[in-house]
């Protein structure tokens, strides 16, 4: 330590100026995130050799066990990130998209499945920009304002961005507080109840003004209260990697569910290829959603004792131990390997069914 003791609030302070300096960088002064992150490393640096009494040995054991916490997390966002863009290019995604897109002739159904229910549900796998990527096209292709559309988007999927990318920032949280997930899980996701709840309202409000929020406040209510309660129990029986995803899932289907009431049903004469092709568009959609059912189902087997046998112990300074079957990135490539091919029939039969 280069400099003599100093009082315990101006030590906090001087210890929360590298994040500050790498927020004001990307917010105030614009720089870019390699900048940002570069100035405030630097800084910290400087601060714990300085103020703080930081040796060389200890600076080495710092940057390496940052970049092991770093290593665990990109692994998941990584095969997160390659399980959608995977999947993008076989077309599952514009798949499940398009039958969103005539699933109802109602403005709010329409406006919470795309912009609240699959923006969510993609940031529970993906994130990084791939919600509204994806989404915001579809809503200007279902009548929407481009940008309202990317504006509702961008508010409709942020429920899901604690769990999201495959729980990536949850188990960040994890490593580096310590705190078990156990005791972590229930505490956040009954955090995210009025946030789900409310992000449904800012969806209809920007879509469709306050005419939308009267007319769709059942369908917030009730299909949110079914996400919230899902999202939760998933993160308590310790599945966090797959929460956001099972939460939008279960959302999408209720509103799917309830867009489809009341739509006009086939003739009792009508003919055995219009038949097919309802069957053909339903069977798609399941395909095409494939390896998000074995992502989930390999996520939930694996907090039933499957991956015991796999448990491998806990680098020293760390509070749990990791189990190499039940890494979230491992879980996405297996669910990759398992439904490409499905996915890809999937999509196929839409095509046909299009033509």
């Amino acid at each position: 330590m280069l400099i003599g003791p100093l009082p315990d609030p101006l030590l906090s302070v001087l210890a929360m100026l590298p994040i500050v300096t790498l927020l004001s960088g990307l917010t105030i002064l614009r720089w870019s995130a390699a900048r940002s992150s570069i100035v405030a490393f630097g800084l910290a640096l400087v601060l714990g050799v300085v103020v703080f009494g930081l040796g060389p040995l200890g600076a080495v054991l710092a940057m390496v066990k940052g970049t092991l916490l770093s290593l665990f997390v990109l692994l998941i966002v990584w095969a997160a990130l390659f399980l959608y863009s995977i999947l993008n290019r076989l077309g599952a995604i514009e798949t499940i998209g398009s039958a969103m897109i005539g699933s109802s002739q109602r403005p709010a159904a329409r406006a919470l499945l795309m912009g609240w229910g699959f923006s969510g549900f993609i940031q529970g796998f993906a994130g990084f920009g791939a919600p509204v990527a994806s989404v915001v096209p579809l809503l200007q292709v279902a009548g929407f304002d481009g940008v309202a559309a990317a504006a509702a988007t961008m508010v409709g999927h942020s429920w899901a961005i604690t769990f999201g990318s495959m729980g990536s920032s949850y188990f960040a949280i994890q490593l580096v507080t310590g705190i078990p997930g156990e005791e972590l899980a229930p505490w956040l996701g009954f955090l995210f109840v009025l946030p789900i709840i409310f992000t449904g309202f800012a969806v209809l409000h920007v879509l469709l003004g306050w005419k939308g929020v009267r007319s769709g406040a059942p369908l917030v209510m009730g299909v949110g209260g079914a996400m919230a309660a899902t999202l939760w129990i998933t993160a308590v029986l310790g599945a966090g990697a797959v929460a956001s995803v099972l939460a939008g899932m279960v959302g999408c289907g209720l509103l799917l569910a309830i867009a489809r009431v009341g739509r006009p049903r086939l003739a009792d004469g009508a003919s055995q290829g219009s038949l097919r092709v309802v069957a053909e568009g339903k069977s798609s959609i399941h395909l095409a959603l494939l390896p998000y059912y074995m992502l989930v189902a390999i996520t939930l087997a694996t907090q039933v004792g499957l991956s015991e046998a796999t448990t491998l112990p806990a680098p020293v300074g760390y509070h749990r131990d990791f189990h190499s079957a039940d890494q979230p990135g491992l879980l996405a490539s297996w669910s990759m390997a398992g439904g490409y091919s499905p996915s890809r029939r999937g999509h196929d039969l839409s095509q046909v069914q299009d033509q």
